[in-house]
């Protein structure tokens, strides 16, 4: 668990090679605001396909960043909209 004056954040790795962060403190559309400035712009010959899914209280984005139409890597982001919530998000990575 990492500690800092933004909050508290854990992070994982699974075997199968998921890496994920879970964010206990902040604003989540500012968090994926964030988070999507970071996907690649056109120049790089990347491209990203963005699906969203949206449940009672959880809504879930994934970015999947392409080359030529070949599927790289996946950006999962979740959020919660319970008021209070303990946990705001979670980004998760996955190579595909």
């Amino acid at each position: 668990m990492i500690s800092s004056s933004e909050g508290k954040f854990v992070i994982t790795q699974l075997d199968n090679g998921v890496c994920s962060l879970f964010i206990n403190k902040g604003n989540s559309t500012e968090i994926q605001k964030n988070l999507e400035s970071w996907l690649p712009p056109e120049s790089t010959g990347l491209t990203y396909k963005k699906e969203v899914f949206k449940g009672k209280n959880l809504t879930t984005t994934n970015y999947i960043i392409s080359k030529n139409g070949k599927p790289l890597e996946t950006w999962i982001y979740t959020s919660s909209s319970e008021k209070n919530a303990s946990l705001v998000a979670v980004i998760s990575h996955q190579m595909n």
